[in-house]
């Protein structure tokens, strides 16, 4: 599976967005590597679904949420539906490249 640099780029950068403290963001931990390389193995796996042999940045947005909400909901008690609104949050602040 094709993934261009840009691409992962754009998946550590999302990585980084959850460490810099922003809406949703864990704090200072952010996502772990393994949550990082977990999201680019997702996305290879949406991107194998429709039949491509290469990721798009698409992919990637397509399965944060899934990927990535659970790691980020941090206190217990907001739930995953808030999780989800704040990784969909995070995505808006980070630039989407142009493969």
């Amino acid at each position: 599976m094709h993934v261009a640099s840009a691409v992962e780029e754009y998946v550590l950068d999302i990585a980084e967005a959850t460490r810099i403290g922003g809406p949703g963001s864990p704090g200072d931990r952010g996502i772990s590597p393994r949550a990082t390389q977990a999201l680019l193995a997702v996305a290879k796996g949406c991107a194998a679904t429709v039949g491509r042999t290469y990721v798009t940045p698409d992919d990637v947005q397509t399965v944060a949420s899934a990927v990535l909400s659970h790691r980020m909901q941090g206190d217990t008690t907001t739930g995953l539906s808030a999780a989800s609104a704040a990784v969909a949050e995070m995505l808006t602040s980070v630039a989407v490249p142009s493969v």
